[in-house]
């Protein structure tokens, strides 16, 4: 018993350590465009980065605009200034401010700087609208950082929001408003997320001391990492936490499998199947994942898997709160990144944390809430035997480890 604790509890040191040392990882992976906009005496001043593989994919004949034939690379730019006032607008009190574009260079990281300019004054509320790219990337972002002054406020545009009106003062309650909605509609918006507290669900079985047991590690795990990430303690680049969200989902499936089978040796084997698979995988080519951070997966699971075999289900209820707490830490890092895009002030990053992480709390609670009176209700309608809530639960629980291995490889392709 001690020696299985002793394994189980290596693997999640593993596992810690593996994503630490997967740090040094780096890849575009999606990264925004940054919109930069200021208002002045003289009216709006616009800057942004664009990365040069979001304007190949809409523009075909973007490199001309660095060749040495003049009429080509005129009709590039004079191409990319219809496409950048067709997709980024301004509007001040509901009228449009016409940007005069210009280049402004390209910097080394591959992106490539353009200025635009207007009259507009800021006489009234702002609206912003970007659908930049979104023709060809609908998981594409636009960082809008307004400055007026020395009063940054940042905003994320996307398919899912892709205007969004300025106020010209903000506030702690426009702050806690506007952060609590983005945490709720960060759980109820993102399938993974969503999957994740459906299987917390199933994993307790009901509204018990197990789910409390499950919540509570699964809050405290990705509170703590949010913070870290949210002011820069700890970076891991989200092409690895985003498969390690993917992966969370299917081992919690295999977990509540795991105990219907009592936790049989053959559910193990599969597991471990599956990572050999996984290694091979990545040690071909064939996925873009470290390999330190899969083999400290590959050992959290066998050494979390023997554990749960020795421990009685009734016997140690806290081990329902090791897997939960373990992949929070992931889901933290993720919940991350939205705070981390908008580059906020020290100042306004306590507030919005914390009323991110609320919005998160209230998503989570909301969606167990719905689903345990969904589930009464039908109950209450037409009861069920045992051995058909246990084929629903396996159901649920085939479609957790399906979604969630899909995540996993979908997500380290290359």
């Amino acid at each position: 018993m001690i020696r299985s604790l002793m394994r189980a509890r290596i693997a999640v040191v593993a596992l810690l350590l593996s994503v630490s040392v997967a740090q040094v990882a780096r890849a575009h992976g999606g990264k925004p465009t940054i919109a930069e906009i200021r208002f002045d005496d003289n009216g709006v001043h616009v800057q942004l980065m664009l990365f040069d593989q979001d304007l190949q994919k809409v523009h075909p004949g973007y490199a001309a605009l660095d060749g040495p034939d003049l009429e080509a690379a005129n009709q590039a730019w004079s191409a990319l200034q219809d496409y950048l006032t067709q997709h980024f607008q301004i509007r001040v009190l509901g009228r449009p401010c016409l940007l005069q574009w210009q280049p402004r260079g390209h910097l080394d990281d591959g992106r490539r700087v353009v200025e635009g300019r207007s009259n507009c004054r800021l006489t009234g509320q702002v609206e912003i609208r970007s659908t930049l790219f979104l023709e060809v990337d609908t998981q594409h972002r636009t960082l809008a950082v307004v400055r007026r002054g020395d009063e940054p406020q940042a905003w994320t545009l996307s398919a899912r929001v892709p205007q969004i009106l300025v106020p010209l003062h903000s506030s702690v309650v426009d702050l806690l408003k506007r952060f609590v909605a983005e945490g709720v509609a960060h759980i109820l918006g993102g399938a993974d997320h969503l999957l994740f507290v459906i299987g917390l669900l199933l994993l307790a079985g009901a509204l018990n001391r197990r789910l409390l047991l499950a919540v509570t590690g699964f809050t405290i795990a990705h509170t703590t990492t949010l913070a870290l990430a949210a002011f820069g303690r700890v970076q891991v680049p989200l092409s690895i936490v985003e498969p390690i969200v993917g992966a969370s989902i299917a081992y919690l499936g295999f977990e509540v499998v795991w105990r219907q089978a009592r936790f049989s040796r053959v559910g193990l084997l599969v597991m471990a199947v599956a990572h050999l698979g996984l290694l091979s995988a990545v040690a071909a080519g064939a996925l873009r994942f470290p390999i330190w951070t899969l083999l400290g997966l590959t050992w959290f699971v066998i050494g979390y898997g023997q554990w749960l075999r020795t421990v009685p289900d009734e016997g140690h209820v806290m081990r329902f709160a090791w897997l939960p707490f373990v992949f929070g830490l992931a889901h933290g890092l993720g919940f991350a990144g939205p705070l981390l895009e908008l580059q906020l002030p020290d100042r306004d990053m306590v507030v919005a944390l914390l009323a991110f992480n609320m919005g998160v709390e209230v998503g989570q609670l909301g969606v167990i809430a719905v689903s345990v009176l969904l589930a009464s209700a039908v109950l209450r309608l037409r009861p069920l035997a045992p051995v058909w809530r246990d084929r629903i639960v396996a159901a649920l629980c085939t479609v957790l480890i399906v979604a969630g291995t899909w995540w996993f490889v979908g997500r380290t392709l290359p």
